[in-house]
């Protein structure tokens, strides 16, 4: 079942995140960092998906390798 593989521990894990890169405090002092966590977490919201879905075998990662480094990839750039 489609987010079901860590038991839907990633939306709490992810609307923590998002909640730091929201917050108006954090952002006055911050900013930066607010930009980068929001795209961070939205690219692993992406990858967790993926894997998830791969996982529980509702769709198939056709080559894990090319995944991998396109994930790794993703979220460099979220970072950089």
């Amino acid at each position: 079942m489609s987010g079901g593989h860590w038991e839907y521990q990633q939306f709490q894990a992810f609307g923590l995140l998002r909640s730091v890169a929201e917050d108006v405090d954090v952002a006055k002092r911050f900013p930066k960092l607010c930009e980068v966590l929001e795209k961070l977490t939205s690219q692993l919201d992406d990858v967790v998906h993926d894997l998830d879905y791969d996982l529980e075998g509702d769709s198939l990662i056709k080559n894990d390798e090319a995944f991998e480094k396109e994930a790794i990839e993703k979220l460099q750039k979220a970072v950089m």
